[in-house]
């Protein structure tokens, strides 16, 4: 009697799976790139450094006076400007139980391959988001010339896009292939947009020509910028969880001076999304009496589940005089202040009470590159590894090294609303 079934080598299974799990993972993750998109690229060498440089030649003036007959002018010299990113690796890996597949009536194994790759499109949206998001060229909505100082009025309109694509214009920011810069708003910023465009020149992503390949996420063209949607925008908010009451001082342990008023403020981190767009306003905190300079100021952060907190602190009011001190602290954890620091990352501006800040994005070609030493790897591994003799278990993950940098402030953008 023939046998009902077909063998085949566990060995030489795993293989093929592992091949087809891992492109698979691979194939989702650089589907959904968005950012990436609009990188340019600088391919790292194996073996050699996980530093990427690039090289930016300025322009040259042209001539101001005519040619002498006979007679070479003096030599102009060319002038670069080097920008580098040093690259960082990250990944992600999800295990997957014989039990929870024999007990469990969902295909596991096809869930975490979705999800491995939207994770790891995630992060690498998310860095360079947040690269480009520092540039330092702003467009504030209304008449606002800073977060702190928009309204609920100063919305996202045809006068906010029109001023930051004429600086681009104005810098000599080039478009990409098809004549257009790239724009990049949250869903929120979307709604604005069509309510705004609805007068006329908005043209839908699907009533393009034809020749136009579509962006992941593109919505349409409008004042010659290409709309594309991304959710990682952060919306950046003031945030009342966080008060003076969270801050006590004690007269020892610390090297800080007596009867002296101290500046701080506390950006709160989201753990779903890694943004630091919640912050509060300037709190001020003052050590004890007493003349030896041996005092202290602890900051408890709120219990809050599902954040970290960083902590600016400074001996002069103000955003620009307050750095860094520590970073992600956890949730119920403390951050303690022996000494002020005097460099290094300042405190972000937190909108007036009230108001959202919305960002958006608008870029020419190179203004912002990435680089990798490994773009994106999907990865399997069968059951039977070692520790796992019993085949008990499988991983599906992936892995990348890269890192962003903005090439030349210049050739982007960010604009800042309410909405």
């Amino acid at each position: 009697m023939p046998t009902p079934y077909t063998t085949r080598t566990t060995s030489s299974l795993n293989s093929d799976t592992k091949k087809q799990i891992a492109a698979k993972t691979l194939a989702i993750a650089e589907r959904q790139l968005v950012f990436y998109k609009f990188a340019e690229e600088e391919q790292l060498a194996r073996g050699h450094s996980v530093t990427a440089y690039w090289y930016r030649y300025e322009r040259l003036d042209p001539p101001t006076s005519t040619l002498t007959e006979g007679t070479t002018p003096s030599a102009t010299t060319l002038s670069n400007t080097e920008v580098s990113a040093t690259v960082a690796q990250w990944g992600q890996v999800v295990t997957i139980t014989d039990l929870a597949e024999m007990t469990i009536n969902h295909p596991l194994a096809e869930i975490a391959k979705q999800r491995v790759g939207d994770a790891m499109s995630s992060l690498i949206d998310r860095e360079i988001s947040l690269v480009a998001l520092a540039g330092t060229g702003i467009t504030y909505g209304g008449s606002a010339t800073a977060r702190s100082g928009l309204a609920a009025g100063d919305t996202f309109t045809s006068t906010v896009i029109r001023s930051a694509v004429q600086q681009l214009r104005d810098n000599g920011a080039p478009t990409f292939e098809s004549g257009h810069y790239v724009g990049f708003i949250s869903p929120s910023l979307e709604a604005d947009l069509r309510a705004e465009s609805a007068t006329g020149g908005f043209v839908e992503v699907m009533r393009y020509n034809g020749k136009e390949k579509f962006i992941e996420g593109e919505i349409g063209t409008w004042e010659g910028v290409r709309w594309v949607r991304t959710n990682f925008m952060p919306v950046y908010q003031r945030i009342t969880a966080v008060s003076g009451s969270d801050f006590s001082t004690a007269t020892t342990g610390g090297s800080l001076a007596g009867s002296t008023t101290f500046y701080f403020k506390v950006v709160r981190k989201n753990l779903a999304n890694g943004f630091e767009d919640e912050m509060t306003a300037e709190i001020s905190s003052a050590t004890g009496a007493g003349a030896p300079v041996t005092h202290r100021i602890t900051f408890t952060a709120p219990a809050t589940a599902g954040f970290v907190y960083d902590l600016y602190a400074g001996s002069a009011s103000g955003d620009a005089n307050l750095f860094l001190h520590t970073s992600d602290i956890a949730v119920s954890g403390t951050g303690i202040v022996n000494t002020i620091p005097t460099s290094g990352a300042t405190a972000p501006v937190t909108p007036a009470s009230g108001v959202s800040a919305y960002p958006g994005l608008i870029i020419g070609k190179g203004f912002y590159g990435a680089t990798d030493l490994e773009r994106l790897k999907g990865t399997y591994t069968p059951p039977g590894g070692s520790g796992d003799e019993l085949e008990q278990r499988r991983s599906i993950g992936a892995k990348t090294t890269f890192a962003s940098v903005i090439l030349n402030q210049n050739f982007g953008r960010r604009i800042e609303v309410a909405s």
